[in-house]
């Protein structure tokens, strides 16, 4: 019977966390910004957005979502955009 050390543990650890996707199984939906303005975005397409969740734009720029309506979603940007 052999034996594994704990450096070879720590080595098979550290490898499994560095290819470790943390997207993976999360459910992703795709929106399109159709008017934004004094810091706020407004998006169609994100039927289940839930109030407070952070949205991340296709440029990086983060937001929270605060207002859900029927056909459209608020969200306030947390970052400057450019202009």
């Amino acid at each position: 019977m052999s034996t594994i050390s704990s450096q070879e543990i720590i080595s098979i650890i550290k490898s499994e966390i560095e290819q470790f996707d943390s997207h993976a199984g999360q459910e992703q939906e795709t929106g399109s910004v159709i008017w934004v303005g004094d810091g706020i975005a407004i998006v169609y397409g994100i039927e289940h957005a839930m109030y407070g969740e952070i949205v991340v734009f296709e440029s990086g720029v983060r937001g929270m979502v605060q207002d859900i309506r029927k056909d459209e979603t608020g969200v306030i940007l947390l970052e400057r955009t450019q202009k």
